[in-house]
């Protein structure tokens, strides 16, 4: 049975759910929206429990962001790294990153993460900011990564947050705590989306938001490599008096638009995972969905997405399952929670329990090339049924699809707040990462597990 505490968390989000958005929803006014506060935590770029997380911000007009989870895997221990490498090589890095040697060696040491450190949320340009400030007020410490080639490339998880279209965030407690084990374990970077929320932002936008993102994470491995060409290009003609015009006009594009340094030393957009959790499951499918369209495949080389990861997915629809009847006041989730919820996400003049973002057992057919698809469910959730049935979809189409069934937990119990930390969510996570390790090279026939 579910703990007494889970049931308590229950009752407090489908009441929340009510009173905070049930009023604007029934007068038709946003300003009414009243979020509860997110207990968010601040990036930190000095590998804090083996993780590095930064903020990068990417569209200034709908305020998309992300927050980058970075494992120490990636690097090697005590290396000192030199970021800026184009810069200097500009003769235009001196404000901002003092050339390593014995004069900056307290400088330089911060590099490697020996004190605590945190981002501001905008890139590149925040590294060169942080990296000013160390040269004036103390050694910078956030992970500056090594041009030289030499980094270890790992597979790229986006991810998308919980909340029902309409709370959460990337950066709350429980999602930063989430992510980071996600990185731990799998060995891969973890790109979580700050996708916009509902009412305010009415249903494409999340959908728009997490294309937006693979389409960032595509421009940033082709400025990496066309930041590799300057670099190569340089080494080869003896340094930078054998730079022709041509390389010198490509070398002052660069520099208007770097490439963000963790990303360009370490992703390898070319095995790419989406992941979702609850209402983020239902935008990593949709997403997913562009993704392999023939306008998605050509718009976003060379980025792959190679599988999706659906934890208890959001889906609705207006028959019920058997789940649905059985558990009419389920945890977290029941039927008229999943109506203002749809409600709230929905066009207006659009709603319906059997629109196509809602319920993705009436579509006639998908994309070709769909990726494989792992699909986590929990034993007490109003919405396994449906999980399920999407997973017999996804098969009837030839989609290599696994589900993984998890007794005596309640939806959200590998992600959400106080259930984050128990045996049961580490051991999600760690079949997760198995199931990302045997993807991204490579697809099987589908499998059921059960736990």
């Amino acid at each position: 049975m579910a703990s007494f505490s889970a049931g308590w968390q229950s009752y407090n989000f489908k009441a929340g759910l009510r009173s905070r958005f049930g009023r604007a929803l029934a007068q038709k006014d946003i300003s009414k929206v009243s979020r509860p506060p997110v207990n968010a935590v601040r990036p930190n770029a000095s590998f804090s429990e083996g993780v590095a997380t930064k903020d990068v911000r990417i569209n200034d007009n709908t305020g998309l962001s992300v927050r980058i989870f970075l494992p120490a895997c990636a690097i090697q221990p005590g290396r000192i790294n030199e970021f800026g490498w184009m810069m200097r090589r500009m003769g235009t890095a001196s404000e901002w990153f003092p050339p390593p040697g014995d004069a900056n060696e307290q400088f330089w040491q911060g590099a490697n993460g020996d004190a605590a450190g945190s981002g501001n949320g905008n890139g590149a340009a925040d590294e060169e900011q942080e990296g000013a400030a160390g040269s004036g007020g103390g050694p910078y410490t956030g992970y500056v990564p090594n041009p030289s080639g030499a980094n270890h490339q790992l597979p790229v998880i986006v991810q998308f947050h919980e909340g029902a279209f309409v709370t959460g965030s990337k950066d709350s407690a429980c999602n930063d705590t989430f992510c980071r084990r996600l990185a731990r374990v799998c060995n891969a970077i973890v790109v979580a989306v700050g996708y916009r929320l509902a009412p305010e932002h009415k249903c494409p936008a999340a959908y728009d938001d997490g294309y937006e993102v693979l389409k960032w994470l595509s421009r940033q491995a082709i400025l990496a490599d066309a930041e590799a060409d300057v670099r190569n290009s340089h080494a080869q003609q003896g340094g930078e008096q054998g730079v022709g015009d041509e390389m010198r006009g490509v070398t002052t594009r660069l520099v208007q638009e770097l490439p963000d340094p963790w990303l360009a030393a370490h992703a390898d957009v070319h095995r790419c995972v989406l992941l979702g959790v609850s209402a983020g499951a239902n935008v990593a499918d949709q997403v997913a969905r562009r993704c392999v369209t023939p306008h998605g495949v050509n718009e976003l080389q060379p980025l792959v997405v190679l599988g999706q990861v659906l934890l208890y997915p959001l889906f609705a629809g207006s028959m019920p399952t058997p789940s649905e009847m059985k558990a009419r006041d389920a945890y977290f989730f029941d039927k008229p929670t999943c109506e203002l919820v749809f409600r709230l996400f929905l066009p207006d003049d659009d709603f319906s329990l059997d629109h196509p973002a809602v319920n993705p057992l009436l579509r006639e057919h998908l994309p070709p090339g769909m990726p494989a698809t792992l699909l986590v469910v929990a034993d007490h959730d109003i919405l396994t049924d449906r999980a399920i049935a999407y997973s017999v979809f996804l098969k009837n189409f030839g989609i290599d699809v696994q589900v993984n069934s998890y007794k005596d937990v309640v939806h959200g119990f590998a992600t959400y707040e106080g259930m984050v930390n128990t045996p049961q969510a580490e051991a999600c996570a760690e079949d997760i990462a198995m199931w990302i390790t045997k993807h991204v090279s490579t697809r099987s026939d589908a499998t059921e597990m059960s736990y």
